[in-house]
């Protein structure tokens, strides 16, 4: 069974304590529990990292990344064969979107790729929407 160093950069760790901050915003001591299991996580990666799903970052950045699920957020790294190790690059939360895709968002913009929008309904078929105070939300006419 192959072992792998594990590296946990610099840039991730700033990462990690920054969600570790948010958390014991509300909490200090699942702040404290989420960064003992996140760094357990990253340890456990020195056993079969590519046992974790290619991460999507892959296809905008041009190179194999995986990540590993830690609760809300995702540990990108990369495998580094020839020295067996494992590089954790980045800390984010699972609701972000992947790195480089806004980068290839603005590349698909300059080769004048459009999504066209159209509607099936012609206007004079479309329901009017009134605003209700109360409900503070577009709601149908009744």
């Amino acid at each position: 069974m192959k072992i792998y160093a594990v590296v946990f950069d610099p840039h991730a760790q700033e990462e990690a304590l920054e969600a570790a901050a948010y958390i014991a915003l509300h909490s200090p001591t699942n702040a404290a529990k989420w960064y003992a299991g996140l760094v357990k996580a990253i340890k456990s990666l020195d056993i079969l990292p590519t046992r974790c799903a290619v991460a999507p970052e892959t296809h905008f950045l041009g190179e194999e990344l995986h990540h590993y699920i830690y609760k809300s957020h995702r540990l990108i790294f990369r495998v580094e064969e020839k020295t067996k190790t494992v590089r954790v690059l980045h800390v984010r939360h699972g609701a972000m979107q992947p790195l480089g895709k806004e980068v290839q968002e603005e590349t698909d913009d300059q080769k004048g790729w459009q999504i066209e929008m159209r509607s099936t309904t012609s206007l004079d078929q479309r329901v009017p929407l009134r605003y209700d105070d109360a409900f503070s939300h577009a709601i149908s006419p009744r």
